[in-house]
């Protein structure tokens, strides 16, 4: 469950620029794909908990975001999320060690493609630090969660523990 409420955070946002953005081509781009290619996998990951009802709201999305009335997607996307709230437990007693382990990981593992922001490029590197400092907690959590969505050769669920990524985003925030 905790994997469709993100992707549905995850889509709200990626609509919500892309209705901001609309002259940034690359990145308008990126994002018709990257909506694409979640819609097709929203069902999916929410079929657990799924009720007829849903089903109908799953439909509405498919067509507004296949039509590019984004307006009307937002609202299917606003109904799933009070249906299928995102939980996620970012309650730590985090110690300044777990901040400097977190700064690590981003290091090892993150910073090397997402340090700066490259929207040059046919899927755009966004910096995680900008995310951090400019997303909604919730909406970076989510990111995390479901992890990178690129091409065939970046395509991964992330791997990092919930206090993992909530100490990644203290430590970028704190940067």
């Amino acid at each position: 469950m905790r994997l469709c409420s993100a992707e549905i955070i995850s889509m709200k946002g990626d609509l919500k620029r892309l209705i901001d953005i609309p002259e940034k081509l690359n990145i308008n781009k990126s994002l018709h794909e990257r909506l694409k290619s979640a819609n097709q996998t929203l069902e999916w990951l929410c079929r657990k908990e799924v009720k007829p009802s849903h089903l109908i709201i799953f439909k509405k999305l498919r067509s507004s975001l296949s039509k590019s009335r984004y307006s009307e997607a937002l609202i299917s996307l606003d109904i799933l999320s009070n249906e299928f709230p995102f939980i996620f437990n970012d309650k730590y007693d985090d110690s300044d060690k777990d901040i400097k382990e977190a700064g690590k990981i981003y290091k090892s593992y993150c910073a090397s493609c997402h340090d700066r922001e490259n929207t040059s490029i046919p899927f755009p590197i966004y910096s995680l630090t900008d995310m951090a400092k400019k997303q909604s907690k919730s909406e970076f959590l989510a990111r995390m969660l479901i992890g990178v969505r690129g091409s065939e050769v970046i395509v991964f669920r992330n791997p990092l523990t919930d206090k993992d990524i909530v100490n990644i985003r203290k430590y970028l925030i704190s940067k």
